[in-house]
C-alpha cells in the first residue's frame, strides 16, 4: 500500500471545469524509466513496478482517489463567474465558487 494521500476535492468544482474521459488503451507497458526521487515525494515509492504500471500505464486508480478519470480545463466558461486579477505581472484568474 502507499503513504499517498489521494483527494478528491477537485471534484467538487463541478462540471464545467472537466470531462470524465476514458483513458486510453496502449498494446504494451515496459517501463524504461522510474522517478524513485517523485516517487517518494508524493508516497508512491512502495509501489512495486507492476502496480507503478498499472496506476502510470494503464490510469487505474489508487484506493481513495477518483474513478473515473477527469480531463481538466473549463469547459463551459459561459456558466462560471470569474474576477481576473492582476499581481506581480502575472495575470491570473480568482474563481468564484
Amino acid at each position: 500500500m502507499t503513504s499517498a494521500d489521494p483527494q478528491t476535492i477537485h471534484a467538487r468544482l463541478g462540471s464545467a471545469f472537466y470531462d470524465v474521459v476514458t483513458p486510453a488503451r496502449f498494446p504494451d507497458h515496459i517501463l524504461r524509466y522510474r522517478n524513485q526521487q517523485a516517487a517518494t515525494q508524493i508516497g508512491l515509492d512502495c509501489l512495486s513496478d507492476d502496480e507503478f504500471i498499472n496506476h502510470f500505464g494503464r490510469f487505474a486508480a489508487l484506493p481513495g482517489s477518483l474513478l473515473n478519470r477527469l480531463h481538466f480545463g473549463i469547459t463551459d466558461i459561459s456558466s462560471v463567474p470569474i474576477t481576473l486579477n492582476w499581481a506581480m505581472g502575472v495575470d491570473f484568474c480568482l474563481l468564484n465558487i
